[in-house]
């Protein structure tokens, strides 16, 4: 379980009211849910991710998979269909808080722009990395995560 109100990597304090509510922390993984590296690793630690769950909810935590295994990337088309279906749950969970990180633009090397347009329409509770406000989604605050 995560610690309510701490950014996963760096131990700030999160803005505003997402330690009153449940905080889903929202990563890039891999198929096999093996959460070894990058923000996997800080949803796995802080937030309960589970090994073997590469996709959904786990924990406090929803992994979207970016990766066939922790040295394949998947195809952008299947890294959407998978960003659907979080955009679906997310929806469906509205006293939930998810914060996005940069979802596929670390370890699995997909662009920034290529990668936030995924997200375009995010329900209001979904809030993403300050990175991406420059792309038209609203941002969890002003410090990007760490690493």
């Amino acid at each position: 379980m995560s610690e309510k109100g701490a950014l996963p990597s760096d131990g700030a304090a999160l803005p505003g009211d997402y330690d009153r509510r449940r905080t889903v922390f929202v990563f890039g993984s891999n198929e096999l849910g093996i959460h070894g590296a990058g923000a996997a690793l800080t949803a796995r630690r802080q937030y309960g991710a589970r090994l073997g769950v590469g996709e959904g909810p786990t924990g406090d935590a929803y992994a979207i998979p970016t990766k066939r295994t922790p040295y394949a990337r998947r195809f952008l088309a299947e890294v959407r269909a998978s960003i659907q279906r979080f955009l679906d749950y997310a929806e469906q969970h509205p006293e939930c808080d998810f914060l996005v990180v940069r979802v596929g633009c670390g370890l699995a090397g997909f662009r920034d722009r290529e990668m936030a347009a995924c997200f375009a329409g995010a329900p209001a509770n979904c809030r993403f990395d300050p990175l991406w406000q420059r792309y038209g989604l609203e941002s969890w605050g002003e410090k990007p995560l760490a690493g």
